[in-house]
């Protein structure tokens, strides 16, 4: 290893010799197979069925008990398979009996995902399994109990949770064991539409998952639990602070007192990135390789691969033949986007904690990339991606029938179920965007490798399927960006096999709750307020100025416009703090410098310029506008929300409308 400074080895066992792989030790076989007989020793079906660690079959007869213990001598142990057997039957926990803990370093390292001890009978474990067990059924009990009525938690609830970190602390074993538990009744009740539980359920399980979430940041041995944590941004302070978020925690004392904590840097992203991109192929036979393993192992992909206008030959003799020399491979080019587009749909069908409660985007790394996302995104199906391919006979280039194929795709996109970031980084809602950009996408092929840039104005995790993107590629502007490299598509439904992709699930789904989610959609679906974290101020603000002032309210009046008009005076004051403080929300250097053949993408300046001008309203023409041709409210509706006049509204409507006209055509002027 000499020539290889930067890698290290250590020997973390003694070599053992296996005697039991020798062919010599078959006659050690036939001998115990003897004394079985002579001593009469019989077996039965037994009662449990028994993994053995030669095969993968369970051993459910009397003589496939009495093979497995002949196969002790001179078979092979299957190490791998029995890890796999045993994830297979997602048990919720694995005792090893005896000493050594040699099946728990098996396990660990095989990556199993169930929680593994060792017990060798002491006491003290007994004593402290015993205390698992009880705490478990209690735990079971008490969530019965909440899902069938109540819409407050009472300090007997409390006193659970609390006992329940501190013995979590005490064993990693615990620990897991514990978070499994609550990770089925939590998806239950946020991924499932069958979720029926009452509110002090939600409660409930929020406290636990925000606890669980941050407990690094609070005393849980003392007794504290985090009732709510909440993403919130910096306008006030030091400017390289401005615009950058914060948690804000909401902690319970074990006395019954609250208080708020701030954690300066968000653990939490603001924005999840699911980059498309393939790797340097070393050529058919290995892509042909991956293809057929993804086929035998998920029957999503098969089906995805089916919706192919004319099937894909992945076996090895029925491989078109590679040319190196021509860079324009319809063959490969379309297994790659079946393949990419089949990686996406088995991500969001194996982790839908991912996708439940966060903003997500689509980013190409390359032209096939590009057409993948086109399909993941709803924008196309992936029949019209992959017949574009063949019609054309090309991936990608300056090509006269590319160009006719890309415009008729182009042409036929549909408006997407999710955004799709463009090469200049911005993301992309509408199709005709969408469409201008996939133009220009295969007209200068502006992906590839070089600067990834992905602006969303906040923290973002993302997660990379195909090729690899290095963090230092990246360019997020003033916020963080954190790359997960998915290097084989099995790491997708593997848990263990990606321990960074685990652990982001794991704060996705502690990070699902019901709390403010009506009144948060509500105000970022008004472009009232530019980020996730401005909403959640304002709902919760709304929320007690809702309670505060109910008894104000004319029942015999509509409770929405007088609703809504709260919320739009509740935005106005948050704005009216950012402005004392203002953050740069769109970059319009980067698209007036020219540079980028993107930044002719006149759809999508326009939707920005549009954003950017609302910004720059006074807040009253920005309301009305905004309920008026956003909203669809009638000039009548808007003016009762506003407690205005219709003339008056008319006249800010009229007013905003000019300026955001103005807007676009300095931009227009911009580019010239």
């Amino acid at each position: 290893m000499r020539s290889l400074p930067t890698i290290r080895t250590a020997e973390l066992k003694a070599p053992t010799t296996f005697l039991a792989h020798s062919e010599r030790m078959r006659g050690v076989r036939e001998a115990l197979n003897c004394f079985i007989e002579e001593n009469g020793i019989a077996f039965t079906d037994p009662h449990t069925p028994v993994i053995s660690n030669h095969g993968t079959a369970p051993l459910m007869t009397a003589a496939d008990v009495r093979d497995g213990i002949l196969a002790m001598t001179n078979e092979v142990m299957a190490s791998c398979a029995t890890a796999q057997t045993l994830g297979g039957l997602s048990p919720d926990l694995i005792l090893e009996f005896g000493l050594g803990g040699k099946s728990v370093q098996l396990l660990s390292e095989n990556s199993i995902e169930a929680p593994v001890m060792a017990y060798t009978g002491t006491a003290e474990e007994t004593d402290l399994f015993l205390k698992v067990v009880r705490l478990a059924g209690d735990l079971r009990e008490m969530i019965r109990e909440l899902r069938a009525s109540g819409d407050r938690l009472e300090a007997t609830h409390f006193r659970m949770l609390r006992e329940l970190f501190r013995t979590t602390s005490r064993t990693a074993f615990i620990d897991q064991y514990f978070y499994r538990a609550m990770h089925q009744v939590i998806s239950g009740e946020t991924l499932a539409s069958a979720g029926d539980g009452s509110t002090s359920l939600h409660r409930f399980l929020e406290a636990f998952q925000y606890t669980y979430r941050y407990r690094n940041s609070v005393d849980t041995e003392a007794g504290q639990l985090v009732l709510r944590a909440r993403l919130k941004k910096t306008i006030t302070g030091r400017p390289e602070r401005l615009g950058q978020a914060y948690t804000e925690l909401e902690v319970l004392e074990e006395s019954g007192d609250t208080a708020s904590r701030c954690l300066t840097n968000a653990q939490q992203s603001e924005a999840v990135a699911i980059h498309l991109g393939w790797p340097a192929d070393p050529g058919h036979a290995d892509l042909a390789r991956k293809t057929r393993l993804l086929l035998q192992a998920q029957p999503l992909a098969c089906q995805v691969f089916d919706q192919l206008p004319q099937r894909l030959h992945v076996d090895d003799e029925s491989l078109p033949p590679a040319n190196a020399d021509d860079p324009h491979d319809a063959w490969a080019a379309e297994c790659q986007v079946a393949y990419l587009y089949a990686s996406f749909l088995i991500l969001r069908h194996q982790r839908p904690a991912i996708f439940a409660q966060s903003h997500h985007y689509l980013v190409a790394g390359d032209p096939v990339g590009w057409l993948a996302s086109l399909a993941a995104s709803g924008a196309a199906s992936l029949t019209d991606v992959v017949g574009a391919l063949r019609s054309s006979g090309v991936a990608s280039g300056a090509n006269t029938a590319l160009a006719r194929a890309i415009d008729r795709l182009s042409s036929s996109l549909s408006e997407p179920d999710m955004p799709i970031i463009s090469p200049a980084g911005v993301p992309l809602h509408a199709k005709k965007d969408i469409a201008a950009a996939t133009v220009a996408v295969f007209k200068h092929d502006t992906t590839g490798p070089h600067v990834l840039r992905i602006h969303l104005n906040g923290k973002c995790q993302i997660l990379a399927l195909g090729s690899a993107v290095a963090a230092a590629q990246v360019d997020a502007g003033p916020y963080q960006a954190d790359v997960i490299g998915v290097r084989s598509v099995a790491e997708i439904w593997e848990k263990g096999a990606n321990p960074a992709l685990d652990l982001f699930e794991k704060h996705c789904v502690l990070s699902l709750t019901s709390e403010n989610e009506k009144i948060l959609r509500y105000a970022q679906g008004r472009r009232l307020l530019g980020s996730m974290e401005d909403a959640q101020d304002a709902a919760q603000e709304v929320f007690l100025r809702a309670f505060r002032f109910l008894h104000r309210f004319d029942s015999r009046r509509r409770f929405e416009p007088w609703l809504i008009r709260m919320t739009v005076n509740v935005c106005r004051d948050i704005g009216r703090k950012k402005q004392q403080y203002p953050t740069v929300a769109f970059d319009f250097e980067r698209l007036r410098a020219g540079g980028d053949p993107h930044s002719e993408l006149s759809s999508e300046e326009q939707r920005q310029s549009l954003y950017a001008a609302l910004a720059e309203l006074p807040e009253k023409e920005k309301s009305a506008v905004v309920l008026r041709d956003i909203e669809g409210f009638s000039t009548a509706e808007v003016a009762e929300i506003l407690g205005s006049s219709e003339a008056t509204v008319r006249s800010q409507i009229s007013t905003a409308r000019i300026k955001i006209r103005k807007a676009i055509q300095r931009l227009k002027r911009g580019r010239k």
